[in-house]
Protein backbone atom coordinates (compact mmCIF):
# COMPACT_ATOMS: atom_id res chain seq x y z
CA UNK A 1 0.00 0.00 0.00
CA UNK A 2 2.79 2.42 0.90
CA UNK A 3 4.54 1.43 -2.32
CA UNK A 4 1.43 2.39 -4.33
CA UNK A 5 1.40 5.85 -2.70
CA UNK A 6 5.08 6.41 -3.36
CA UNK A 7 4.70 5.21 -6.96
CA UNK A 8 1.86 7.69 -7.43
CA UNK A 9 4.02 10.57 -6.17
CA UNK A 10 6.87 9.44 -8.42
CA UNK A 11 4.57 9.25 -11.48
CA UNK A 12 3.04 12.66 -10.74
CA UNK A 13 5.53 14.98 -8.99
CA UNK A 14 2.81 17.60 -8.46
CA UNK A 15 1.21 15.31 -5.87
CA UNK A 16 2.20 16.82 -2.51
CA UNK A 17 0.32 14.28 -0.37
CA UNK A 18 -1.37 10.92 -0.77
CA UNK A 19 -3.08 8.89 1.92
CA UNK A 20 -5.18 5.80 2.32
CA UNK A 21 -7.97 6.56 4.76
CA UNK A 22 -10.53 4.25 6.35
CA UNK A 23 -14.20 5.21 6.39
CA UNK A 24 -13.77 6.32 10.01
CA UNK A 25 -10.98 8.74 9.02
CA UNK A 26 -8.16 6.54 10.30
CA UNK A 27 -4.96 6.78 8.25
CA UNK A 28 -3.74 3.43 6.92
CA UNK A 29 -0.82 4.83 4.94
CA UNK A 30 0.45 8.31 4.06
CA UNK A 31 3.20 10.05 2.15
CA UNK A 32 3.42 13.83 2.18
CA UNK A 33 5.74 16.80 1.71
CA UNK A 34 4.31 18.42 4.83
CA UNK A 35 2.86 17.03 8.05
CA UNK A 36 -0.73 16.33 7.02
CA UNK A 37 -1.30 13.26 9.21
CA UNK A 38 -3.57 15.17 11.59
CA UNK A 39 -5.49 16.93 8.80
CA UNK A 40 -6.20 14.37 6.09
CA UNK A 41 -8.36 11.98 8.14
CA UNK A 42 -10.77 14.52 9.65
CA UNK A 43 -10.97 16.47 6.39
CA UNK A 44 -11.78 13.29 4.47
CA UNK A 45 -14.48 12.34 7.00
CA UNK A 46 -16.19 15.73 6.69
CA UNK A 47 -15.95 15.74 2.89
CA UNK A 48 -17.19 12.16 2.62
CA UNK A 49 -20.23 12.92 4.79
CA UNK A 50 -21.29 15.88 2.65
CA UNK A 51 -20.53 14.20 -0.68
CA UNK A 52 -22.31 10.94 0.30
CA UNK A 53 -25.41 12.88 1.23
CA UNK A 54 -25.33 14.89 -2.00
CA UNK A 55 -25.13 11.86 -4.29
CA UNK A 56 -27.85 10.07 -2.33
CA UNK A 57 -30.17 13.11 -2.28
CA UNK A 58 -29.71 13.52 -6.03
CA UNK A 59 -30.18 9.81 -6.72
CA UNK A 60 -26.67 9.22 -8.06
CA UNK A 61 -26.00 6.00 -6.13
CA UNK A 62 -22.92 5.28 -4.06
CA UNK A 63 -20.11 7.85 -3.98
CA UNK A 64 -16.99 6.56 -5.74
CA UNK A 65 -15.06 9.72 -6.64
CA UNK A 66 -14.81 13.36 -5.59
CA UNK A 67 -12.76 16.23 -7.00
CA UNK A 68 -12.23 19.61 -5.36
CA UNK A 69 -10.27 22.41 -6.95
CA UNK A 70 -8.89 25.45 -5.18
CA UNK A 71 -6.69 28.32 -6.26
CA UNK A 72 -3.53 26.39 -5.34
CA UNK A 73 -4.36 22.85 -6.42
CA UNK A 74 -6.72 19.92 -6.25
CA UNK A 75 -7.94 17.30 -3.81
CA UNK A 76 -9.01 14.00 -5.32
CA UNK A 77 -10.81 11.31 -3.32
CA UNK A 78 -11.13 7.90 -4.99
CA UNK A 79 -12.93 4.99 -3.36
CA UNK A 80 -10.72 1.91 -3.46
CA UNK A 81 -13.71 -0.42 -3.22
CA UNK A 82 -12.54 -2.09 -0.03
CA UNK A 83 -13.78 0.24 2.70
CA UNK A 84 -10.91 2.64 2.20
CA UNK A 85 -10.34 5.74 0.10
CA UNK A 86 -7.32 7.24 -1.59
CA UNK A 87 -6.98 10.96 -0.85
CA UNK A 88 -4.59 12.86 -3.10
CA UNK A 89 -3.55 16.50 -2.77
CA UNK A 90 -1.83 18.10 -5.76
CA UNK A 91 -0.50 21.53 -6.57
CA UNK A 92 -1.95 23.66 -9.35
CA UNK A 93 0.60 22.42 -11.92
CA UNK A 94 -0.85 18.90 -12.15
CA UNK A 95 -2.51 18.02 -15.45
CA UNK A 96 -5.97 16.85 -14.52
CA UNK A 97 -6.31 13.95 -16.97
CA UNK A 98 -2.93 12.48 -16.10
CA UNK A 99 -3.55 13.00 -12.39
CA UNK A 100 -6.89 11.18 -12.55
CA UNK A 101 -5.39 8.27 -14.51
CA UNK A 102 -2.59 7.94 -11.94
CA UNK A 103 -5.05 8.17 -9.02
CA UNK A 104 -7.30 5.45 -10.46
CA UNK A 105 -4.33 3.15 -11.10
CA UNK A 106 -3.08 3.69 -7.54
CA UNK A 107 -6.56 3.00 -6.13
CA UNK A 108 -6.66 -0.35 -7.95
CA UNK A 109 -3.22 -1.25 -6.59
CA UNK A 110 -4.28 -0.27 -3.06
CA UNK A 111 -7.46 -2.34 -3.28
CA UNK A 112 -5.31 -5.35 -4.17
CA UNK A 113 -2.86 -4.72 -1.30
CA UNK A 114 -3.40 -6.20 2.16
CA UNK A 115 -4.55 -3.74 4.79
CA UNK A 116 -1.74 -2.64 7.12
CA UNK A 117 -2.32 -0.05 9.85
CA UNK A 118 -0.30 3.17 9.65
CA UNK A 119 1.99 3.74 12.63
Amino acid sequence: MQHALESLRHACPQVVAAAVVGLDGELHAVTADQDLDGVVGPTYTALDTVAQRAVQELGRGQLTFCLLEGAFGRIVVQDTGDGRALVVVSDEGARLGLLLDDVRAAAKAIAAAPEVAHA
